[in-house]
């Protein structure tokens, strides 16, 4: 009977005890890992992406990514702050932007005065409140120009220019990024953000010298690859039918196929294949209407919101082909959504004009 105790007691002790980091740093807070693991320490950053805690009395950091964190218990709980993130995980933009700009004045954290700017930037772009957004994206870079959130604060920045259709200034914000950290990984993401930015523009042959740059220095299992290779088969402008068929096929961004099909359905409006033509229209504006990921908006720059009256054209062609179809009530439905998508713009105009005479 000793002999068994003695061998229980080995036993027990060869089972690992849960691992537990105990280091009580200003107030104590604590995140609690999916299988009930805690990690003792300072939050020093608490965002969509993770947690990042300050353990062993200051002198360690670990960020903890959001898939395995199960909660957090704050020794002082900044309430506004997390208040901001629920909503803009629920896609609450407005009302998340307000909650981020009230944490800025009202919780005392350090490292809220970066997130919580940053966070509001983030959910103003996403609501397309693009100057504004830039405005709260330019105070996270006021308050420290070094910190992890720098180099997504500037490209955030870029990409609200972008979006607003102000492309000379995304150019330089773009270009600023690469010029100021050459060498970084991510300044990839930047130059496909450009290289896409000129292709919107038509910018053809300037894209193309972009992209094939990338080909030849991005590693092969780069998730920007097939952006890079859509992106050089709508930039080839000798490129076959077949050539940007197939680039259709490659799993890239949403801003890109939108041009891919839309150049699609111009070919095929050219040689009156209207059926296609309005077919290609309608996938082109289905891509344009997609939204970045939820909160990602300053890392999405691939996927960026259309430029102003970017859908106005897209319905207003598509309107075009129904009318050459004799399909007069779905050519009224398109120009109704194109002077609705861009109604202070060009397109609005013409879509009152094809209406005018539809209705008759």
């Amino acid at each position: 009977m000793k002999r068994l105790n003695i061998i229980m007691s080995a036993l027990l002790l060869a089972i690992p005890a849960p691992r537990v980091v105990h280091a009580a740093v200003g107030g104590g807070d604590a995140v609690v890992l999916k299988g009930g693991r805690q990690i003792f320490g300072e939050v020093v950053a608490d965002s969509l992406d993770g947690v990042r805690i300050s353990t062993n009395r200051g002198r360690m950091e670990r960020t903890v990514p959001a898939s395995r964190v199960e909660t957090v218990h704050y020794a002082d709980r900044p309430a506004v702050y997390r208040k901001g993130l629920a909503l803009l995980r629920r896609g609450q933009y407005a009302e998340a932007a307000a909650r981020f700009h009230e944490s800025r004045t009202v919780e005392a954290r350090p490292w809220l005065k970066v997130y919580a700017p940053f966070y509001e930037g983030e959910s103003l772009a996403l609501a397309r409140r693009y100057s504004q957004a830039a405005a709260a994206y330019r105070q996270c870079l006021a308050t420290d120009a070094k910190s992890r959130l720098a180099f997504d604060a500037q490209m955030g920045i870029g990409l609200c220019h972008y979006a607003a259709g102000q492309y000379e200034q995304a150019a330089t914000e773009f270009d600023k990024l690469i010029a100021n950290t050459p060498n970084d990984a991510r300044c990839w993401l930047v130059e496909v953000s450009k290289a896409n930015m000129l292709l919107v523009q038509g910018e053809l042959d300037e894209a193309r010298a972009i992209y094939q740059t990338l080909k030849n220095k991005l590693p092969r299992k780069s998730e920007l690859t097939a952006s890079v290779k859509l992106g050089l088969a709508i930039a080839a402008a000798d490129m076959n039918a077949a050539g940007l068929d197939n680039a259709l096929e490659l799993p890239a961004a949403n801003v890109l196929k939108c041009v891919a099909w839309k150049l699609r359905a111009g070919r095929d409006f050219k040689a009156k294949n209207y059926e296609d033509a309005l077919n290609g229209y309608l996938r082109a504006d289905f891509y344009l209407s997609r939204e970045p990921p939820v909160g990602m908006f300053a890392k999405a720059a691939i996927d960026v919101p259309a430029a102003p009256g970017a859908r106005g054209e897209l319905l207003c062609s598509a309107g075009a082909c129904a009318e050459l179809l004799k399909k007069n009530d779905e050519a009224i439905a398109l120009y109704e959504s194109a002077r609705i998508a861009d109604p202070a713009g060009k397109w609005a105009k013409k879509a009152r004009q094809r209406l005018e005479a539809l209705q008759k």
